[in-house]
């Protein structure tokens, strides 16, 4: 099994084939041949604010959250809202840039609930630009490695 987005699926398929394949065409041809594992309703929390990772994950907002700005949604109310949908939601991954991580300790209730139960298991960056944390659900096991960045792979 290749793990990888259906954006991925689509550019190596664009490669091959030539480029300019209608999105939802091909979406729906490879997802009603079976070709594909959908990963459900995963979701993914981000303590800055980093649109790409969202785009290119497919993912949704974990907590109701897009990422953790100070002033927005840092009342103690909002924290426990947010957490208590981090609880009902399955969130397996989440990532820190290590420059905004003081911000993002000022959602204390949040980031208690991420030391408490996610692990860190990578911390560097991707060939440029600032270290990421990436923290892990502590009950998850390591299935392999990601040789670009040797990131551990969870699928």
């Amino acid at each position: 099994m290749v793990a990888a987005t259906l954006f991925e699926l689509q550019k190596t398929v664009e490669a091959i084939l030539g480029p300019h394949l209608h999105k939802q065409n091909f979406r729906r041809l490879v997802e009603s041949g079976g070709l594909v594992e959908p990963t459900g309703d995963y979701r993914f929390l981000a303590g800055s604010f980093e649109p790409q990772i969202f785009f290119f994950a497919e993912r949704a907002f974990a907590g109701g959250l897009p990422y953790l700005k100070g002033g927005w949604h840092q009342s103690t109310q909002a924290q426990q809202l947010t957490v208590e949908r981090m609880r009902q939601q399955r969130v397996p991954l989440v990532l820190i840039n290590v420059v905004t991580e003081p911000e993002v300790r000022g959602f204390s209730i949040v980031y208690q609930y991420i030391q408490d139960n996610y692990r860190e298991a990578w911390r560097g960056n991707f060939g440029n630009g600032p270290d990421y944390k990436v923290f892990v659900k502590r009950d998850l096991p390591t299935r392999g490695t990601y040789p670009p960045f040797d990131l551990p792979c969870y699928r």
